[in-house]
């Protein structure tokens, strides 16, 4: 039988994270449990960047795999959120893309709420641009569950 070696750097990434995260005890203390989270989290970012981020797709220079192994080590010894987030933000900077950071969370942006709201049509709404092409938005899909009314709207 043949493994293909490719395979062999991703066994040893899964081999590392699973045996910092697998509980050594039936209890977990507070600690392990947000180490294991934060564990978790950079995996699904970093897939999320594997596979959605513009960079990679063109890029042959990053290597993403590796960044990801030296970021390991780094999210197992933070001891707060500001140490979790400096070994995320240095994962993410292996990338070179300016827009693609860790933002602070800890003043989130207050948004005031407009005094007299419009009513807002229930979607799908339709709109014909300059060019004389019909636009259909449907991206609030709690008004779909209307389906008789949809299916007339969309009808019309």
């Amino acid at each position: 039988m043949r493994v293909c070696s490719r395979l062999v750097p991703w066994a040893a990434v899964l081999l590392v994270v699973l045996s910092t995260s697998w509980p050594s005890s039936a209890q977990h203390s507070t600690s392990e449990s947000v180490q294991t989270d934060r564990l978790v989290t950079l995996a699904k970012l970093w897939a999320a960047v594997k596979y959605f981020h513009p960079y990679l797709a063109y890029r042959t220079d990053i290597d993403w795999d590796q960044a990801l192994v030296k970021a390991i080590p780094k999210v197992n010894a933070a001891r707060n959120t500001a140490e979790y987030a400096a070994a995320i933000e240095g994962m993410l900077s292996e990338l070179g893309d300016p827009v693609t950071r860790v933002l602070n969370d800890s003043k989130p942006a207050l948004v005031p709420a407009p005094e007299n709201p419009a009513p807002v049509e229930r979607q799908p709404t339709f709109r014909k641009n300059a060019d004389g092409v019909i636009v259909v938005s449907m991206t609030r899909y709690s008004d779909f569950t209307d389906f008789v009314g949809t299916q007339k709207k969309l009808e019309a």
